[in-house]
């Protein structure tokens, strides 16, 4: 029955790989392996704008050192904010983010992360396309493994990032699967 589960929630996490992403994104790789490959769904809420994201990051972290963790991830964002005039704005972005991180524990980790918006489709044909001008953020990211079994983990985390080139700041949260090798 925990099988079923599993491969459940790993199809949802892979169908919704492509349409749902995050800004950045930390994994643990799983006690007893040194990397990890994984896909996780978030969602979070501007601090100061009303708007709220759903996303969803696909990232390889490696564990290095003993107990640091370095971690690549490509992921997209949905952004959703309200107007003036009570209609709905919806942008896309594909980022590429690297974070350096500590596993204080062997299901906790901390660390801080950076990305760059490179692709978008905030501009006037609504395509998706490469821009010179997407935000760069930086991140403050925590992860727990909730499951473990074999290669296989769920982790949840959490994090809050803020805009250097766009200063507004968001808080998100994510759960994730991981292949641990």
């Amino acid at each position: 029955m925990l099988n079923r589960k599993i491969n459940f929630l790993l199809i949802v996490l892979l169908m919704t790989k492509g349409m749902l992403l995050l800004g950045q994104s930390i994994n643990i790789p799983a006690e007893g392996y040194k990397n990890t490959y994984g896909v996780s769904i978030s969602g979070g809420v501007f601090l100061d704008k009303e708007a709220v994201f759903i996303g969803a990051s696909t990232d390889y972290s490696r564990l290095i050192g003993g107990n640091w963790i370095i971690n690549v991830s490509f992921c997209f964002d949905q952004e959703h904010s309200s107007s003036e005039d009570g209609s709905t704005a919806i942008v896309n972005t594909l980022s590429p983010a690297l974070a350096l991180g500590y596993s204080i524990s062997p299901k906790l980790a901390a660390g801080i992360g950076i990305g760059k918006g490179m692709f978008d489709d905030d501009n006037s044909t609504g395509n998706m396309k490469y821009t010179s001008e997407g935000n760069l953020t930086v991140g403050l990211l925590c992860v727990y493994t909730l499951y473990q079994k074999g290669p296989h983990s769920i982790d949840i985390g959490g994090g809050i990032e803020r805009g250097l080139i766009t200063p507004e700041t968001d808080i998100t949260i994510e759960i994730g699967y991981g292949i641990n090798f």
